[in-house]
């Protein structure tokens, strides 16, 4: 659980900073963190394969969630400095 929370953790950062090819890197970087603490655990192979689908699909989320963060505030600045032009340029109209 605590390995999902943190993929889509990290996906979030990677979605507001990076293109979509840094999922790759970020993808086997956490199987490899996944497949090191299943065998230090002893988990089985099943469960060490639930959790690397896990982690791919949380990174993926999560990646999509800080482009659409990204997008969201992006939008509502450029709408702000729309507004604030065209508040200035009608200021500036009334003399």
């Amino acid at each position: 659980m605590l390995l999902t929370i943190l993929g889509f953790l990290c996906g979030l950062v990677l979605g507001c900073r990076f293109d979509f090819l840094i999922l790759i890197p970020a993808i086997l970087l956490g199987w490899f963190l996944v497949a090191i603490g299943g065998i230090a655990t002893g988990g089985s192979a099943t469960s060490i394969l639930f959790d690397l689908v896990l982690v791919t699909v949380a990174l993926q989320v999560g990646y999509i969630g800080g482009i659409l963060a990204q997008w969201t505030v992006r939008s509502k600045h450029t709408l702000s400095k729309s507004l604030a032009e065209k508040s200035s340029t009608a200021a500036d109209g009334a003399f």
